[in-house]
């Protein structure tokens, strides 16, 4: 599993760009080119509208980023372009996971939201705001000292400063803690909160079997977070694969239009697909041992006829 983020300086980005227009406007843009049947010019609308969206100065509500990126999928599907459409369906779902689709959008649009609703239940992360002031994630305000849990994808982080918002979009896929110092949010390792209760009476002839029983538990729940992690890094690397056109200007030093650019293409379409697969294959492997070692257990019990073997799940 990737090592969690420690001391990530995350600074937001102002972009006090010249030319930033608020999500309503170009979501207005595009959807007149839509019904204009002008698709490039509303893909090209929406494409430069989620590559910039940390240059927004004013505040992005959750339903106006829905909109946006299911307009976007739709405009996708009307070019034929399934990756694409998956692409901004992912997006959609990962900033408001609560948000429908829209009838008239047709059946295949919304046959990709449930799909991808549904896979995306699974790809939760835990995100713990411990900042000095509220900050908004997806449109959504978020409180010092909360703990939430948000789907893992690209999400837009938003601070308040006075009457200027400024905005700036992170790549979540593993617990992270937010924190503030000084001007700067910065990425800090995850601490699972701890948890009190009264002490267990000590009992000599169960000392051993206990340490055993939390040895065994510890390290399967390193395993289940470790394939947890793989899992959760496979998912968001599959989503990049499925949205790379794979049209750089050149792969392993063949430019676009010589003899050997496809071949070498290819190689790298492997080669990320053959890595996906590895993290897929290893996640399923270690969350499978952990959870072995978590749920279950043989425990040597005394009884007053003599010793009794039995099977237990539960915690150290």
């Amino acid at each position: 599993m990737r090592a969690l983020l420690a001391s990530l300086l995350l600074p937001i980005a102002s972009a006090h760009g010249a030319d930033c227009p608020p999500l309503h406007e170009v979501h207005a843009s595009a959807w007149e080119a839509f019904t204009d049947a002008e698709l490039e010019i509303a893909q090209g609308i929406l494409d430069e509208a989620i590559d910039n969206l940390a240059c927004q100065q004013v505040q992005v509500g959750s339903q106006e980023l829905f909109d946006l990126f299911e307009l976007a999928a739709l405009v996708a599907i009307g070019n034929e372009d399934e990756e694409r459409a998956v692409y901004a369906v992912l997006r959609a779902i990962a900033v408001y996971p609560e948000g429908t689709t829209r009838p008239d959008f047709g059946p295949e649009l919304a046959e990709l939201f449930d799909t991808w609703s549904t896979r995306l239940v699974d790809a939760q992360i835990p995100l713990q705001v411990r900042t000095s002031e509220s900050i908004w994630l997806d449109g959504r305000a978020l409180q010092p000292g909360s703990d939430e849990s948000i789907t893992a994808g690209d999400h837009l982080l938003q601070r308040r400063e006075g009457d200027l918002w400024t905005s700036d979009v992170l790549s979540l896929d593993t617990p992270t803690t937010l924190v503030t110092e000084g001007p700067l949010l910065v990425a800090a390792p995850f601490v699972p909160a701890l948890t009190t209760g009264p002490a267990l009476p000590s009992a000599p002839d169960i000392r051993r079997r206990k340490r055993t029983k939390t040895i065994l538990w510890l390290t399967g729940a390193g395993l289940g977070a470790a394939g947890t992690g793989l899992l959760l890094t496979g998912l968001i690397r599959e989503q990049d694969f499925l949205a790379n056109p794979y049209d750089a200007a050149s792969y392993g030093g063949c430019a676009q239009g010589s003899g050997c650019w496809a071949a070498e293409r290819d190689a790298v379409i492997d080669a990320d697909a053959q890595h996906i697969s590895i993290l897929y294959g290893v996640g399923y492997g270690a969350l499978a041992a952990g959870v072995g070692l978590t749920v279950s257990g043989i425990v040597l019990s005394p009884t007053p006829g003599g010793a009794q073997v039995g099977i237990q799940g539960t915690l150290p």
